[in-house]
């Protein structure tokens, strides 16, 4: 059986898959097919209602250090997953609302140390940027 990943990779010729990282996403194929597959382990995470704000990942997606808004994001912790969600929803206003949403689960429970889901000191900014 093939996971999400490995259909992107493999069902895909080398720059084909490389055309659709780079002109849709702007980074490299590599790159998302990493997201794709720590994706696929959060989603069944949450389908085994476990928890994910504090975990630290066992599958950790490669980073584009290059990218000012990625700069010290570390990508064993949570955040680093709200900034892969925020570049992969292209749709026009969804990563509004799934901005919102989180900021109003912040807000309800903010009794939760954001640090120790990986948020850093700018994080308003790095979600807020385009």
């Amino acid at each position: 059986m093939r996971t999400l990943a490995g259909f992107f990779i493999w069902s895909l010729e080398r720059t084909d898959s490389n055309n659709i990282s780079k002109s849709c996403f702007g980074i490299d194929e590599k790159i998302l097919s990493s997201w794709i597959h720590t994706l696929v382990y959060i989603r069944n995470l949450c389908a085994h209602h476990s928890r994910i704000w504090n975990r630290t990942l066992a599958i950790k997606p490669k980073v584009p250090n290059k990218l000012a808004e990625w700069k010290g994001i570390s990508s064993s912790k949570t955040f680093c997953i709200f900034l892969i969600f925020k570049k992969l929803i292209i749709i026009p206003g969804e990563w509004e609302n799934f901005k919102n949403n989180l900021l109003q689960l912040l807000e309800e429970h903010n009794d939760i140390d954001i640090k120790r889901m990986g948020f850093p000191d700018d994080w308003g900014d790095r979600i807020n940027s385009i």
